[in-house]
Formats: C-alpha cells, sequence, structure tokens
C-alpha cells in the first residue's frame, strides 16, 4: 500500500488503512503489510494485544513483527507504535547523524534527522547509538516505586521490577538519568563518565 499526500495510516491485527477526513482505503486479512509513505507523515501501529511483539526501527524503516501480523512502515517521518500489553520489546537504531532519545516506564522516543519514532507501553525498550553522530538520551524514573539504574562501560539498564518495564542503551554519548522517587538507586562502574545521575542514591 502507498500513503497519499495529507493521509495517516493506521496497522493493528484486524486492518490496516490509509485514511484522512471522509476517505478511508482499508484492508483486512493481510499476514504482511508494506506501507510506503508517499507523502503521508505520521504512521501508527498497535500491536497484537497480550502477545509477545517486537518493533525493530531503523531510519526509514519500521517493523512491527507480531504472532498475527508483521507490518512494515518505509519512509514515514512520524511512526508510534502502541503496545496493547504482554511482553513486548522495542529496539530503536539511531542515524549517522545527532540523535535523541528519551525514556520513561511506558513511553520511549527516538528522533533525529528526518524521522521521529515513539513506542508506547512497551515492556521493554533497548535503543542503540551505534550508527554515528553525537547521541544524547535522557531517563525518567517512575513516581512512586523504586527503579534501579546500573552503568558499565557504553551501556546503561534502567529497570523497576514493581513495574516490570526495562529501558536499556547502548553506545550513547551522553546520558541525563533523572530519578523520580527518593528510593532510586543506581550502580555505576568506575569509568563512565559519560553518565549524569539527578536525584539517584
Amino acid at each position: 500500500m502507498e500513503g497519499q499526500s495529507g493521509e495517516q495510516f493506521t496497522g493493528t491485527p484486524e486492518y490496516v488503512a490509509f485514511y484522512r477526513p471522509g476517505q478511508f482505503r482499508k484492508g483486512w486479512g493481510f499476514p504482511l503489510v508494506e506501507a510506503v509513505a508517499g507523502g503521508v507523515l505520521l504512521g501508527r501501529v498497535y500491536d497484537n494485544p497480550g502477545g509477545t511483539d517486537l518493533v525493530v526501527a531503523e531510519v526509514g524503516q519500521v517493523q512491527l513483527q507480531s504472532l498475527m501480523l508483521v507490518v512494515i512502515l518505509r519512509g514515514f517521518e512520524q511512526v508510534n507504535v502502541y503496545s496493547r500489553g504482554g511482553q513486548d520489546i522495542a529496539r530503536l537504531y539511531d542515524s549517522p547523524g545527532d540523535d535523541q532519545f528519551t525514556g520513561s516506564p511506558g513511553w520511549s522516543r527516538l528522533r533525529g534527522p528526518g524521522y521521529t519514532y515513539q513506542v508506547i507501553g512497551f515492556r521493554q525498550v533497548e535503543a542503540y547509538g551505534t550508527g554515528g553522530g553525537r547521541d544524547t538520551a535522557v531517563l525518567q524514573g517512575a513516581p512512586g516505586v523504586a527503579d534501579r539504574l546500573r552503568a558499565w562501560d557504553f551501556a546503561l539498564r534502567q529497570w523497576s521490577d514493581v513495574l516490570g518495564y526495562v529501558i536499556e542503551l547502548r553506545e550513547f554519548e551522553r546520558v541525563d538519568a533523572y530519578a523520580s522517587d527518593s528510593g532510586d538507586v543506581a550502580e555505576i562502574e568506575a569509568g563512565v563518565d559519560w553518565l549524569f545521575t539527578h536525584g539517584w542514591n
């Protein structure tokens, strides 16, 4: 399917559609869907409720692999992917330019030259700054629960056993991590000079 100027795209296990006010182009029952932006700026994708789904986002392409559906979006400037439950994983890869990652429990975003990718409701998010440029990240803990943070080499893991979320970063030039509770604890190995913590114990 190829989009037209002024349309948006939505993909779910139930249906896929390009649409604008008063006009829908819809399809049902396809196990594999490839959507090409064709002037469309925004794409929304919803996963299989309760399943274990995987999102892989790279510059120019976002792919959702679900038990019932594989959706590939190409050329969209902005893609929002929604988890509707289950042990879903999102992997976000940077561009060769300067990229910015923002992560918190239940919502994460990676953006850079010409793209913005957001994942909402995912239990595990992995972001990779391995493509080049000066990549930076900002992390926020969960209010009211004890978060944990561990940093080593050029890797970081933030998580909460109570909420069951995990955010992992690899190869970012600078990371600012903000605690949201007095019980948040950070474990930082010697030599980690790219991480700046705010309010962590």
